[in-house]
């Protein structure tokens, strides 16, 4: 009989250990993810002065009657596509939201920005908007505006960590 306690007590201790160590590495992947992300947003907080800077010189030929290119890097979003859902269950439901409309604010802008000069080209070609470059210095603020706010939720998010 004491064999068999042996033997069962040996399957409870590698059953526990297997568990132990499953939930460690777990943890230290759920660790490692939110590292990613944090100097992934911490890269993302010093390109957008970069990337308003770009907004800002548009904006200034706009309303001087000239278009400038506003094409630029996209901003690095690897952490948000390969390590977010790992950090998924650790972060709370605000940090996730926020983390979520950072990304998404990124991405839309840098596509907006890519085909913004041929988008304000084929409206004063089309001339479906009376006062083009009027229009598109208000776009381009709405813009620079949501950098801003991006701006804002890094910081805190970085901040809260």
């Amino acid at each position: 009989m004491s064999g068999e306690l042996w033997a069962f007590g040996g399957m409870v201790l590698g059953f526990v250990l297997g568990e132990v160590s499953s939930i460690a590495r777990r943890e230290m992947q759920i660790s490692a993810a939110k590292e990613n992300l944090r100097r992934e947003l911490k890269t993302l907080l010093g390109v957008i002065p970069q990337k308003r800077h770009i907004v800002d010189q548009a904006r200034a030929a706009l309303r001087n009657g000239t278009i400038l290119p506003t094409s630029n890097v996209p901003a690095s979003r690897l952490g948000y596509d390969v390590y977010f859902v790992t950090a998924l269950p650790s972060l709370s439901r605000i940090s996730r939201a926020n983390i979520h409309h950072i990304y998404e604010t990124m991405i839309w802008n840098d596509r907006y920005l890519h085909g913004l000069k041929d988008e304000i080209l084929s409206a004063i070609k089309d001339g479906i908007i009376d006062d083009p470059f009027g229009e598109y210095v208000g776009r381009l603020d709405e813009v620079d505006h949501a950098y801003t706010k991006t701006q804002k939720l890094i910081a805190d998010y970085l901040r809260k960590l």
